[in-house]
């Protein structure tokens, strides 16, 4: 009866993912991925967007046994903030390492200006 419930269950989350769309404005396309199983209950992976959406993580067990997850992500907020947060998770639960990080983003390049032109009168 369980899987049943379960298999119902399954069902419907992915239907309803399915259905969402993806264009072209949704579309970020990947452009660095790498991910590795060391074995042992070992891993780590790490990813980045075309639009500056970055993630790495790597986990594995600890010295007394426990299971750890170390990484970090960073993203754009829509101000061109560039946001920064490490993070460790432990039997305790999940841990931002504070100070969250903005990385400040240069001012947007200014355009270039006609030169001004200076007109003498020889009339006076």
């Amino acid at each position: 009866m369980f899987a049943v419930k379960l298999s119902c269950i399954i069902f419907i989350v992915s239907s309803a993912f399915a259905q969402i769309p993806v264009t072209p404005e949704t579309e970020r396309p990947i452009i660095v991925f790498d991910t590795s199983n060391i074995a042992r209950g070992q891993y780590n992976f790490n990813f980045r967007t075309s639009d500056n959406i970055a993630r790495e993580e790597s986990g594995g067990f600890d010295k007394d046994g426990n299971y750890v997850v170390t990484g970090y992500y960073e993203y754009v907020n829509e101000l061109g903030q560039m946001y920064f947060i490490q993070y460790t998770a432990d039997k305790d639960g999940y841990h931002p390492l504070l100070p969250v990080e903005v990385i400040p983003s240069p001012p947007p390049a200014k355009p270039p200006q006609a030169p001004i032109l200076i007109t003498a009168s020889l009339l006076g």
